[in-house]
Formats: C-alpha cells, sequence, structure tokens
C-alpha cells in the first residue's frame, strides 16, 4: 500500500505532517516518507520539492513501492496508480499566512531577510510570491483533481463544514484498523480546537477568510484577476 499527502505551504501541512506522524506512531507496519522527518526508522527524510528538484523527487517518489508519502508542497510528475489525499486551501489565505510566517514565525530564515520582506509590506510580498503559488494550483487542477484515485479536501471544511467527514476521508486510504483511527480521530479534535491557535506558531490563524482584511484593494485585484479560473474552479468566492 502507498499513500501520498499533496498540499501547498500554509495549506494546513503542518496539520498533515502531524496526522501521518500520528498514525506513524500507532501504525508498526507502515513507513513514513517525509520532508519534516529526521532519517530514524520507519522516518525516512526526503528533499522538500522545489523547482529545481522535481524531475528527482518525482523520479524518488515514483520509486516508492509502499508507504506514507507528504505532505508534499508543490505538485510532482507521478504515476496516478495508487491513492493520493490532496489537501488545498483558498490561495489568497495561503499568501497571507506565508507573509506572516516567513517574516515571524518560521525558522531558518536570516534576520536580514525578514527585515527585507517587512519592508516590501504584505501587499508586496503577496504579489511576489503570487505566480509560483497559482502555478503549482494550476498544475494540481490541472492533473491531479479529477483523478479517480486522487482524494480532495479543502482545509475550511474542518472548521465550516464536517471536521468528522473530512478526518475520515483524509485517513480512509490507510484502512486503519478502528482503535487506531479512533486515537487518530481524538488527536485531529485537539489539534484544530480554535482554542489551540497561537499567534507564535504555525496555528497563528486558523479560521479562514484572512486575506479579506489583509490586503489592500489594488493587490486583492491583481490577486483576484490571476487566481480567477483556480478560485472558479475550487468553489472559492
Amino acid at each position: 500500500m502507498k499513500v501520498g499527502y499533496f498540499t501547498v505551504h500554509k495549506s494546513g501541512s503542518m496539520l498533515v505532517y502531524k496526522l501521518l506522524k500520528k498514525v506513524i506512531d500507532l501504525e508498526i507496519n507502515y513507513k513514513f516518507y517525509s520532508a519534516n522527518n529526521s532519517d530514524q526508522g520507519r522516518f525516512v527524510n526526503i528533499p522538500d520539492g522545489n523547482p529545481a528538484n522535481s524531475g528527482e523527487l518525482s523520479q524518488l517518489y515514483n520509486e516508492i513501492s509502499s508507504g506514507i508519502v507528504g505532505p508534499l508542497r508543490r505538485p510532482l510528475n507521478v504515476k496516478f496508480d495508487h491513492d493520493i489525499v490532496l489537501v488545498l486551501r483558498d490561495p489568497r489565505d495561503c499568501l497571507v499566512s506565508m507573509f506572516h510566517s516567513f517574516t515571524k514565525i518560521h525558522g531558518g530564515i536570516p534576520e536580514e531577510e525578514r527585515e527585507r520582506r517587512i519592508k516590501k509590506g504584505i501587499d508586496g510580498f503577496c504579489l511576489q510570491r503570487l505566480e509560483d503559488l497559482a502555478s503549482r494550483y494550476d498544475i494540481y487542477i490541472d492533473e491531479y483533481l479529477d483523478k479517480p484515485n486522487v482524494t480532495f479536501l479543502k482545509y475550511e471544511d474542518i472548521f465550516l463544514g464536517d471536521s468528522d467527514s473530512w478526518i475520515s476521508s483524509f485517513l480512509d486510504p490507510l484502512h486503519l484498523s478502528e482503535n487506531i483511527q479512533a486515537a487518530v480521530y481524538d488527536y485531529f479534535k485537539a489539534e484544530v480546537s480554535l482554542d489551540t491557535a497561537d499567534g507564535t506558531t504555525h496555528k497563528r490563524r486558523m479560521l479562514p477568510g484572512e486575506h479579506k482584511s489583509a490586503l489592500t484593494g489594488e493587490a486583492s485585484a491583481e490577486i483576484n484577476s490571476r487566481l480567477h479560473n483556480i478560485l472558479q474552479r475550487l468553489n472559492y468566492n
């Protein structure tokens, strides 16, 4: 059994990782491949995707015959011969969340780079990152979304929809026992509790729609124009 979990940056990717790690902690039969892992036993580190290594990472991904892989934050040229779960968020909220993460929260960023991004401002930062993010959504929509073995989940449905159905669909491809599924469900419910939101962590802002107040009218119009087809296809208004 092989299951791949795909997403983008700031689309709940750390939640995806934590849920998969919880599964591996409980289910001893699976190997787990992730850029967030340290190499240790069943936890295997693989490179994080970027435009420069997408071909190499695609080959590595396709050579994995069994196990859980993800979260992968960029689309790859994959063989659709196994189950894939695709978790996406309103790309406008992803852009806003990236700004806050890459200026205040995310580790490993030189202070001068943080200051440069802050000086550029949220509008400038989001416009600079827009094409890279939009191109990932374009590929997911064109190449992944309508495949019969791809389960598409929207991040927002955790908070605005049926969260029980969301976590059930997230876990279904893994064929877990009832006991393990129940344990992961309880962990999920604790992780997505709004009481755990913390402005200094990856759970800075959990509810959707922040872009509506964070971006100026001019920047918002340009972003909406580039994302128009994506927003329509994914039913974001």
